[in-house]
């Protein structure tokens, strides 16, 4: 009676297994293929990879502050700080493509120049991110968003600063 019960309990654990690693290779399979959300919910956290795995830690440190009319009055946040602490506390909140689009113009906005684009292209896509990001998240009146970027690096004696 015991090793029928045993033997029952190992096909299940064999079926339970053959049955994870089945969906496991199919999730795999459509995150291939873009074609299934649920399994770029699975895939994307754990096997997505890409080249900023390679490229060294930034040495800049950036403060986007951004002040906007909403229902409680006059607010003020460091959207690049809130985006970053929400990021490190759940890797999983989805903030990292947000995360690394500002910090890219950021980049581009301090060094100045990019070929074929001005900085001011690139803080105008900064505000445009903001003013969208802001009226998902929070009650902004408009779209409109006052920001002032600070950058601090170790090879400038003092922050740079870039308003709107």
């Amino acid at each position: 009676m015991q090793g029928l019960m045993k033997l029952k309990f190992k096909i299940a654990a064999v079926i339970t297994a053959i049955a994870l690693i089945c969906s496991h290779f199919l999730f795999l399979f459509f995150y291939s293929f873009k074609s299934n959300k649920f399994s770029f919910f699975y895939t994307y956290p754990y096997f997505h990879q890409n080249w900023n795995l390679f490229v060294p830690a930034p040495q800049s440190n950036y403060n986007l502050y951004a002040f906007y009319e909403s229902d409680k009055g006059l607010q003020k946040t460091d959207l690049f700080q809130h985006l970053l602490i929400k990021h490190q506390s759940n890797r999983f909140s989805g903030t990292e493509p947000f995360l690394i689009a500002l910090s890219n113009c950021i980049h581009y906005v301090e060094a100045g120049s990019v070929p074929g684009l001005s900085s001011d292209y690139n803080f105008k896509m900064i505000e445009k991110f903001a003013g969208s990001y802001l009226q998902h998240t929070c009650t902004i009146k408009s779209k409109k968003v006052k920001l002032i970027l600070v950058v601090s690096n170790p090879k400038y004696p003092s922050p740079r600063i870039y308003y709107n």
